[in-house]
């Protein structure tokens, strides 16, 4: 009967212990597009600056383009103190008026949808306040919908964090991050949840 209870009181203290750790992260953040031209000049043709030329004749161009925040739904686990990895889903839209031939043809739509593998390493880790940068890389997917009709382009998506804030409770916190990369280049803010 006494190995049995200290075999349970073993078995709840290892519980107890173990809940204090909390490992996982869950955070849905919103961030800022800085500047769209040079995010998707590599990737589709919708932001055009420059002047028409041979290519609006079989191709569409789009001006007043606009983009709507990036909604990113990020997971974490972490490994160590001071190094933890996850994986962030991420979308958002961008649309425009679709112009071919000097005319006005309608509204192209590009949504665009990224699926990252992250790492992210903690310079100061204090329970209220932590300093990290981080960096990932993944497949982003971007379907466009104007005029000539609707396609799908695969592409390699990165990102880098050079510096990123985490700050408040140990089960509640809010993210602040600069992010530099070909699906977002600017500010991301959030509100986490550590279990």
């Amino acid at each position: 009967m006494r190995k049995i209870v200290s075999a349970i009181v073993f078995l709840l203290l290892c519980t107890t212990l173990g809940a204090q750790v909390k490992r996982h992260e869950i955070s849905l953040n919103a961030g800022f597009v800085g500047s769209p031209e040079r995010v998707y000049r590599e990737f589709l043709p919708l932001v055009n600056t420059s002047k028409p030329d041979l290519y609006d004749i079989y191709e569409p161009s789009f001006t007043s383009v606009r983009f709507s925040p990036a909604l990113t739904l990020e997971y974490n686990y972490n490994f160590l103190k001071w190094i933890k990895g996850g994986v962030s889903a991420s979308y958002f839209m961008m649309w425009g008026k679709e112009v071919a031939a000097g005319k006005r043809t309608g509204t192209g739509r590009v949504h665009a949808l990224s699926f990252v593998p992250h790492v992210k390493f903690n310079a100061i880790n204090n329970p209220h306040f932590k300093l990290y940068g981080g960096l990932g890389c993944g497949p982003a997917m971007f379907i466009e919908n104007d005029s000539a009709g609707s396609y799908t382009q695969f592409k390699f998506a990165y990102e880098i964090v050079p510096i990123g804030v985490e700050f408040a409770g140990e089960t509640v916190y809010g993210t602040s991050e600069v992010t530099l990369g070909n699906m977002m280049l600017g500010l991301r803010l959030g509100i986490g949840f550590r279990f």
